[in-house]
């Protein structure tokens, strides 16, 4: 684009951004905002401050989206790496737009611009420069796919009572492609309490979640097929397909499901039947993690229940009073009740915009006087500390 006149003041309120804006609602997919851009009236060649103030508009549309996506603080750590992969080039990622009014006054043109920025080739460049997107909080997130290779009977999965490793190729991808963008993935080291079925119902998933205390579950079938060859001149066809469904272990709540097929064509059936499930699995988690970010994203901000069991309260109890009163004044923390008291434990309960753990890592960090608190178990939505005298 040219003209790209007050990028340093654009930039400027990109880093006085509110740290809310990013950190409950980041944007996906395409993003419609509106935005006023400014030129200056050159010879009384007004169709060029037209050009210019539209393109000054674009910029400026992106770097809103840009700000939302991104804190502050990651902005001017990365800016060389951000001015390179994504302000030089910003035309890139608007799809469209439309110029709305405009006004001279003063040898000033001024246009309002209505545009169409995609937040998802933002981010795909920002990753690119290396740059990750990890400002909210993600789900501890455990895989279940039960997997049906070519010329398989019947399907293998590790959650059966055996013991065994999940070695399967959806499985696999889907765990690679969720830890890249973020989110703990849970990767079972033992075997399960009980035998379950391989196509595990929402109940089932969430006693599982519980057990290796993930915050979601994703459950599904995957198999891979032949298909009848019609021309012997080619090479056999496979098909891949997988049908997964995300659970929140909180509440048992399904956020997320899908359903994806992919065939290939390789001489070798087991090594198509593998590519296609790997394919399939990809295209699966883009669905899910799309649908799971945002059942999360709103359910952060939102806010959510979690209960605060504080032990050691005997003989402390002006350092419980000052604990709850931090607690009660910590960022993102609402409705502050105690539910019970009983010998030497309190529990509390509040609503907070986050998850357990990061919770748990926040009070770790309160400034108390004379005391600290000692997280002894973090699981699920609930919360075990001690309050340690230093």
């Amino acid at each position: 684009m040219r003209g790209i006149a007050g990028t340093v003041l654009l930039l400027l309120m990109v880093l006085s951004a509110p740290v809310a804006a990013w950190a409950q609602q980041a944007p996906r997919g395409d993003v419609t905002v509106h935005t006023v851009g400014d030129s200056r009236v050159r010879g009384g060649d007004v169709a060029s401050a037209r050009e210019e103030a539209i393109a000054a508009g674009l910029v400026a549309a992106v770097h809103q989206v840009l700000a939302d996506l991104l804190p502050p603080e990651t902005v001017a750590g990365n800016f060389q790496a951000i001015n390179e992969g994504v302000l030089q080039s910003t035309d890139r990622f608007v799809r469209d737009y439309r110029m709305l009014a405009q006004s001279t006054v003063s040898g000033r043109y001024r246009a309002l611009v209505r545009a169409t920025v995609s937040a998802d080739r933002i981010k795909e460049a920002l990753r690119a420069a290396g740059i990750r997107l990890e400002a909210r909080q993600y789900p501890s997130i455990l895989f279940c796919i039960a997997e049906s290779p070519v010329d398989t009977l019947a399907p293998r999965y590790w959650w059966d009572g055996r013991g065994g490793r999940d070695e399967s190729v959806s499985g696999a991808a889907l765990s690679r492609i969720f830890a890249a963008e973020g989110y703990p993935v849970v990767r079972p080291a033992a075997a399960v309490a009980a035998g379950y079925p391989p196509e595990l119902r929402g109940p089932q998933a969430v006693a599982l979640g519980r057990e290796f205390k993930a915050e979601v579950v994703v459950v599904g079938l995957a198999t891979a097929e032949t298909a009848p060859q019609t021309d012997t001149g080619t090479a056999p066809a496979v098909r891949g397909t997988i049908t997964a469904r995300a659970y929140r272990v909180a509440d048992g709540q399904q956020i997320a499901q899908t359903q994806r097929a992919v065939s290939v064509s390789r001489e070798e059936p087991r090594i198509g039947g593998r590519e296609a499930l790997d394919n399939a699995a990809t295209q699966a988690a883009a669905d899910l993690s799309s649908q799971i970010d945002n059942a999360w994203t709103q359910l952060l901000a939102a806010g959510r229940p979690i209960e605060i069991v504080v032990h050691g309260i005997t003989g402390h109890m002006a350092d419980f009073v000052r604990f709850r009163s931090a607690l009660g004044n910590l960022t993102g923390v609402d409705r502050l009740q105690i539910r019970e008291m009983t010998g030497d434990a309190a529990i509390l309960q509040v609503q907070y915009q986050g998850n357990a753990r990061a919770l748990a890592e926040a009070l770790t960090q309160l400034p108390l006087d004379g005391f600290r608190v000692a997280i002894a178990r973090t699981e699920n939505d609930t919360i075990e500390l001690q309050l340690v005298r230093r």
